[in-house]
């Protein structure tokens, strides 16, 4: 993930998680929010929803995580590997 570039959107989440978005693509160059349909990692706050934007993340092989991925990356200053994160198995 070192230099590709981060594409990230958001389903069920707060605005909080949008903040801390923002928060994380000042810190990464590679960090970017964009659409469902070039997200390379898509944050789910409600996994057990099937939104559009979820099923859109799905198609595209896109890592599905969990809040706690930006929380934590912008914490450690750092875009955190995705597979600490992961929810693929709460979705339904």
């Amino acid at each position: 993930l070192h230099g590709a570039e981060i594409v990230v959107c958001t389903t069920g989440t707060d605005h909080a998680a949008r903040e801390l978005l923002d928060q994380l693509s000042r810190l990464a160059d590679n960090v970017r929010s964009g659409e469902a349909h070039e997200a390379t990692h898509c944050i789910c706050g409600s996994p057990g929803r099937r939104t559009l934007k979820l099923l859109f993340a799905l198609a595209r092989g896109a890592w599905v995580v969990s809040p706690q991925w930006l929380e934590q990356s912008v914490r450690a200053g750092r875009v955190l590997p995705p597979v600490l994160f992961e929810c693929a198995a709460e979705i339904p």
